[in-house]
C-alpha cells in the first residue's frame, strides 16, 4: 500500500514540475522582451512601448507574436499597423529571432522589415484622394 500511495505522490509531483514549465513560445516571448537587442539601455518591451506613445497618432498596436521556427528557434515580433498621410499605410514591426537552447536574442528587424509588403498609397490631403478616385475605372 505504501508503494502505491510513493508511486501516486511520485507521479503528481512529475506533472507538476512539467506543468510548472514555461511553454518554449512563452519563453521565447519573454527572452525577447527583456533583451536589450534595440538599445543597450532599455529592455524591448519598454524601447517598443516608448517608441508607439511618441507615435500615438495613426498607429495601431497589433500585439506580440511567436512562430516556430525549426528546433529551438522562434521568430518573435511586435506587429502595429501605420494610418498616415504622411508616411502611408500598412503594417510594421519589430523583430527578434531567439533561441532557446543558449538563450541568445538577435534583432532582425531590418531584415523582416525589408520583406514585408510596402506602405500603399497615401495622399498628401482629401483632395488628392479624390482626384486619385477619380481617376480609376470601376
Amino acid at each position: 500500500m505504501k508503494s502505491v500511495f510513493y508511486v501516486i505522490l511520485l507521479t503528481l509531483v512529475t506533472l507538476s514540475s512539467v506543468c510548472s514549465q514555461p511553454r518554449p513560445e512563452a519563453k521565447a516571448l519573454e527572452l525577447a522582451k527583456r533583451s536589450h537587442t534595440l538599445r543597450g539601455d532599455k529592455e524591448v518591451e519598454f524601447f517598443i512601448d516608448e517608441f508607439l506613445k511618441k507615435r500615438h497618432d495613426g498607429v495601431k498596436r497589433l500585439g506580440w507574436e511567436v512562430k516556430k521556427e525549426r528546433n529551438q528557434e522562434y521568430l518573435v515580433s511586435y506587429i502595429y499597423e501605420i494610418h498616415s498621410f504622411k508616411e502611408g499605410i500598412g503594417k510594421r514591426g519589430f523583430f527578434f529571432l531567439v533561441n532557446l537552447s543558449d538563450g541568445s536574442v538577435h534583432n532582425v528587424t531590418h531584415e523582416h522589415v525589408q520583406k514585408m509588403p510596402p506602405f500603399e498609397k497615401f495622399y498628401k490631403d482629401e483632395k488628392d484622394l479624390v482626384d486619385d478616385l477619380l481617376k480609376q475605372k470601376f
